[in-house]
């Protein structure tokens, strides 16, 4: 993976029509290679604040993206993994995994014993739950469904596993 520093308000590459720049995507599309241009110098300003004040900066200073968020982003396609969540009374928490795995995997990332003693998995995305306001709203909706040992999990599954 390749991390392209700019600086924000400044004249970059990738802002321009230089050849040179234009000669490095190639290199990175022929390469199949991935990449993502950072401003390291507002990422370091901002590690502290809030997202609204992290926002509000990023305008003033005329930063289109996000650079931290990308560099995870790419991260994660590079090294094939995605994210599901657990949510209970006292905290939600993501769990990152291998693409592909099954729910008694991704259990695994919880804790190693729930491969053995999975029985099986409730499960619903992560969108239906945030509009659904709660699991026990989506439950009484029908928006929860039950998935077996070989559910594959998808990037965003929120999962109650039953052991």
């Amino acid at each position: 993976m390749y991390i392209l520093n700019k600086k924000s308000g400044g004249k970059n590459l990738d802002e321009t029509s230089d050849e040179r720049y234009q000669a490095l995507v190639k290199f990175f599309k022929d390469s199949n290679a991935k990449w993502v241009i950072v401003d390291a110098a507002i990422e370091q300003d901002l590690k502290d604040m809030s997202d609204a004040e992290k926002k509000e900066m990023r305008e003033g200073l005329g930063a289109k993206d996000d650079g931290i968020d990308n560099l995870i982003k790419k991260g994660y396609e590079l090294l094939d993994l995605i994210t599901y969540f657990t949510t209970g009374e006292d905290e939600t928490r993501a769990w990152t995994i291998g693409r592909g795995w099954t729910a008694p995997m991704a259990g695994t990332a919880i804790h190693g014993d729930f491969k053995d003693k999975f029985v099986r998995a409730e499960i619903i995305e992560w969108d239906k739950l945030l509009a659904a306001g709660s699991f026990a709203a989506a439950r009484e909706k029908g928006m929860i469904r039950t998935e077996g040992k070989e559910y594959i999990v998808k990037d965003g599954d929120v999962i109650e596993f039953k052991i």
